[in-house]
């Protein structure tokens, strides 16, 4: 192989690793449906197996609805989490072998006094490959990282 051959395979690689990579993307947003009710919503997403969405929150946290957007009945669990002012939100598919949701739709609901702000969100795909999105004053952060097939970009925008 010439050295000219080498690098345009090299370059051909690249441009498919890296729209592999790009292949999920999605956006996370919040919506303030009142000053108690914060409704958290996906859109363009494909392929997410399981997410898990952080908060730091001042009040207290009265309940969790989930929207069942990853499946319901025993092809998926939510939960959620608080220590001290630190809220975790989840939900994982639990056949390993099946692909995760695709689309657009309402990931869950917080019912709360006080005020929450949303720190990171991280995705994961049925691969394994795991995004974090880390939000703080000046936008947000995204790393990729494991499974096999890139994974998702996530953006955060706020109502």
């Amino acid at each position: 192989m010439s050295r000219i051959e080498v690098k345009a395979s090299l370059l051909l690689l690249v441009l498919a690793l890296f729209t592999v990579s790009f292949a999920n993307a999605g956006t996370i947003s919040t919506n303030d449906a009142s000053s108690t009710l914060q409704v958290v919503s996906v859109s363009g997403v494909t392929d997410m197996y399981a997410y898990e969405v952080n908060y730091d929150y001042t009040g207290s946290i009265s309940g969790i609805t989930s929207a069942n957007f990853l499946g319901s009945g025993s092809s998926a669990t939510y939960g959620s989490t608080t220590k001290g002012n630190v809220l975790s939100v989840y939900g994982s598919k639990l056949n390993s072998i099946t692909t995760g949701a695709s689309g657009s739709g309402q990931l869950f609901n917080v019912s709360h006094s006080g005020t929450l702000t949303m720190t990171s969100f991280i995705e994961i795909d049925s691969a394994g490959t795991v995004t974090t999105t880390t939000f703080g004053s000046s936008g947000g952060t995204t790393t990729t990282g494991g499974g096999s097939s890139g994974g998702a970009v996530v953006s955060i925008t706020t109502t």
